[in-house]
């Protein structure tokens, strides 16, 4: 698996918290137990997995206390990660490539739990629900 789709992956793991976070509160559920444990454990995993292969296909030594730095402190290990990792010329294009990410990210789970919204607001305007 390589790092991009890892990444990938990640943009879907937020479009469906994104989904699921409207969803239940549009129709005043509580959230699923289940997924409230599982999407965290789905997040850690996937972006350790891409810090792992973005190291081997940067050449970067891998260590024990970042890794479990990135599963820790994800928001701000990643950066750290990125400025180290990255050649003289490509460390700042990397944490801005980071934060611009970061931006998708809230991005794709507005955009994914906006179909949700459209249909809640016709449906409570018309009186169907």
């Amino acid at each position: 698996m390589t790092a991009r789709r890892l990444i990938h992956s990640l943009l879907g793991l937020f479009a469906i918290n994104g989904v699921f976070a409207v969803y239940s509160a549009i129709y005043h559920l509580p959230p699923s137990k289940l997924l409230g444990f599982l999407l965290p454990i789905f997040f850690i995993v996937v972006t350790y997995l891409w810090y792992y292969t973005d190291a081997k296909e940067q050449k970067y030594c891998r260590t024990t206390s970042l890794g479990g730095a990135i599963i820790l402190f994800t928001f701000f290990s990643v950066p750290y990660y990125l400025y180290r990792s990255r050649p003289l010329g490509m460390k700042y294009k990397a944490l801005v490539r980071y934060l611009g990410f970061c931006l998708l990210c809230i991005v794709v789970m507005f955009a994914a739990s906006t179909p949700f919204l459209i249909v809640a607001l016709v449906t409570r305007s018309t009186g169907s629900v």
